[in-house]
Formats: C-alpha cells, structure tokens, sequence
C-alpha cells in the first residue's frame, strides 16, 4: 500500500520482496528496533482486516 510516498508492507511482503524467510525479516526488523535505529511507532501501523482475526502488522 503506497500512502503520502510510503511504502507499507507487512512481513509476508517484506520476506518475498527479499526473497527471504519470515523469521530472517522478523529477526532483523527486531534488531532494528532494540538498537533503537527506528521507533516502532515510526514504522508499525495497524490496519483493520475484516476477513480474519489475525492482526497482521506493517511496517515500513
């Protein structure tokens, strides 16, 4: 999703993007946030899903 030039992807779009594995991304994006590169209010943003109740976060 493109919004005000920002890319959101969630971690399935992150990790095929990269052609990585989800836990390859979620360890990073971790490694990110507990440095303190990036905030986690900087790059999460919750979206409503409607067809499951998953929560699928997105990141930046």
């Amino acid at each position: 999703m493109l919004e005000n030039g920002t890319l959101w992807l969630n971690l399935n779009q992150i990790a095929e993007l990269f052609k990585k594995s989800k836990s390859t991304i979620s360890e990073h994006i971790k490694n990110i946030l507990d440095e303190g590169e990036l905030s986690l209010d900087s790059v999460v943003r919750n979206f409503r899903t409607t067809a499951s109740d998953t929560y699928i976060p997105k990141y930046m």
